[in-house]
């Protein structure tokens, strides 16, 4: 029924919530489909299995209502790694990583970073040195200046959500006319109603005269 609406946004809690492994890829990739219409999709997601985890464009890591990570999903492995975790080779990342943000990460840790698995620790390594993207290998922050395009002033995007907005939804034309026949449809079914109402005291009258 949101959906109904064409949103630019949608926000879902948790939907594959109670779906076995199978429904919960399926609504995901529904999801993703929808997004590619154009439409910013949110969700809380846990637990999710490797093909539902490599379907985000972006993710938000929390730990204690704090920021652990938040940027594109094919930078959270590396970030990890810099900061001294070792992801397992057949392993699903997306279950490695919440055991590191949980504070249950000492099984992943290598070198001399092995007592620093807390989630505060967690907060403070990223408020020093990952919200500024200092993670990032030279090649990969190369590849996007030249192959981001979506850098823009703010008049520039303005100018672009203007453009999507407009070429979303119904003309005006078709809005009066939609807007019209459903009045003119609700007044009919008003007027039948009535007139129902009024005959119906006379067929109970009637009946009353026959049972006497």
């Amino acid at each position: 029924m949101e959906l109904a609406a064409a949103p630019m946004a949608i926000f879902l809690d948790e939907p594959t919530s109670g779906l076995d492994a199978t429904s919960a890829a399926s609504i995901m990739r529904l999801l993703k489909a929808i997004s590619r219409l154009g439409v910013t999709t949110i969700a809380i997601i846990h637990q999710p299995r490797e093909q539902i985890f490599a379907g985000f464009d972006s993710i938000l890591l929390l730990g204690q209502g704090r920021q652990l990570y938040g940027g594109p999903l094919a930078d959270v492995q590396s970030y990890f790694t810099k900061i001294g975790f070792a992801f397992p080779t057949r392993g699903n990342p997306a279950d490695t990583i919440m055991d590191i943000i949980t504070g249950d990460g000492a099984q992943y840790t290598v070198g001399s970073n092995k007592h620093e698995t807390s989630v505060s620790t967690l907060i403070d390594q990223w408020q020093n040195r990952g919200r500024y993207q200092k993670h990032l290998s030279v090649d990969v922050v190369r590849h996007r200046r030249v192959s981001n395009q979506s850098i823009m002033s703010a008049a520039d995007q303005e100018e672009s959500l203007h453009r999507t907005m407009k070429a979303r939804g119904a003309s005006w034309v078709a809005q009066v006319y939609y807007c019209c026949k459903r009045a003119l449809t609700q007044q009919g079914e008003d007027e039948t109603n009535s007139l129902t109402q009024q005959k119906s005291p006379d067929r109970d009258l009637t009946g009353l005269e026959q049972r006497h």
